[in-house]
């Protein structure tokens, strides 16, 4: 191996769903020999601005809360250079799925008519509702009561 190396070749860490911007990874790169700088940098899986990575700290931050239900997981590919030297690790950031939308119903007002004292075909349905909630998998089954 070169001068410089990841302590990982892979770095896995979960967050929740529209977590606070915060420090999600503190990435270590070993120098050989020691004393040489190294400068980190995000080469690929952050198009969208939602990673920041302090060049000489290492530290990996978010910089938005992240949605599941747009994206269940981020990969990024991380270098670490010192001198000629270089490396490059991934990232794997899982997003942890919370109950973060209401249900919704499509109309706030639900009306029925029916005759009084009419006991033809009981037990019968006089009307369904339903309502859409904007969660994925257990988060987004409804229970009417």
């Amino acid at each position: 191996s070169g001068p410089v190396e990841f302590e990982q070749s892979q770095y896995l860490t979960e967050v929740r769903e529209n977590t606070s911007p915060d420090l999600l990874l503190q990435l270590t790169a070993r120098v050989h020999p020691q004393g040489e700088p190294v400068v980190f940098t995000v080469k690929e899986g952050n198009e969208e601005g939602l990673f920041a990575l302090d060049s000489s700290s290492g530290r990996l931050t978010l910089t938005q809360p992240l949605d599941f239900e747009q994206q269940e997981q981020h990969e990024l590919v991380v270098a670490a250079a010192a001198g000629e030297g270089r490396s490059e690790a991934r990232v794997v950031v899982r997003v942890v799925d919370q109950n973060d939308h209401a249900p919704v119903f499509p109309r706030t007002l639900h009306e029925t008519q029916i005759t009084e004292e009419d006991d033809r075909h009981l037990p019968k349905t006089i009307l369904t509702v339903t309502a859409t909630d904007g969660d994925a998998g257990d988060y987004g089954h409804l229970h009417y009561s």
